[in-house]
């Protein structure tokens, strides 16, 4: 992995009850709903923005049968922040899934005031950013790779877990295996599912909306804002 864009990084495991930030330099947290099997997951943040040409590599443990890893992106039209990585990921057969954990900011960054509807976890705010998670299985002692960023990239963050290798089990095992595998009767086969696919988007129309809601520091490129400065649904009020 890259030796200078790791040296601030963190490794922690997950856990949906007490969510840690995906960017541990912001007031930002997960938030939304959380899928159980990132339960137990080491997370890498990071402080600051990945440089265009990252590459991250990593070991899975030979003591592990499978990793399971997770990358989380969130795409907007404020910018080409994403690193090329939704492109990219599914050219390298990661497969993208839709039920990922949100980000968002605390109550007090958004001058709001908890009420029992607008939240999901307790300091959960309805200012929420989506992510697109993708996955991908390696065998233990593979070098997991997650592709080139193709441009500076500010939100994506990665999680690793213990998993169980679908691919090489019959029927009955994959039927035992409590993780991720799933049996494919159609094509009498074992994979690991984890969650359907992104809704297809409707088509483009023929002038480009505003560009609202824009997480912070996307608008500007600016990988310290933590202010936000689209908010053209949040209606947020004065503080």
């Amino acid at each position: 992995m890259g030796n200078a864009f790791l040296s601030t990084c963190s490794c922690n495991q997950f856990s949906c009850a007490a969510p840690t930030s995906p960017w541990s330099s912001k007031d930002y947290r997960f938030c939304g709903s959380c899928p159980s099997f990132l339960e137990g997951a080491w997370h890498h943040s990071c402080t600051h923005c990945a440089p265009t040409g990252t590459e991250l590599q990593v070991t899975c443990p030979n003591a592990w049968e499978a990793c399971d890893v997770f990358v989380f992106v969130h795409s907007h039209c404020g910018g080409e922040t994403n690193g090329g990585l939704p492109y990219n990921l599914l050219g390298e057969d990661w497969v993208a899934g839709s039920c990922g954990p949100k980000f968002c900011l605390s109550f007090n960054a958004t001058c709001q005031t908890p009420t029992n509807n607008s939240v999901v976890q307790p300091g959960d705010t309805h200012i929420r950013w989506t992510m697109t998670l993708f996955h991908k299985q390696w065998q233990g002692g593979d070098m997991i790779t997650v592709p080139q960023l193709a441009s500076e990239t500010m939100y994506f963050t990665m999680m690793i877990k213990e998993g169980s290798w679908c691919a090489d089990k019959t029927e009955a095992e994959c039927l035992l295996e409590p993780g991720l595998c799933k049996w494919d009767a159609t094509a009498t086969s074992c994979n690991a599912v984890v969650c359907p696919a992104p809704a297809p988007g409707p088509p483009p129309p023929a002038v480009p909306p505003t560009c609202c809601d824009v997480a912070p520091g996307v608008e500007s490129g600016n990988c310290s804002a933590t202010e936000i400065t689209s908010v053209c649904n949040f209606n947020l009020p004065v503080c």
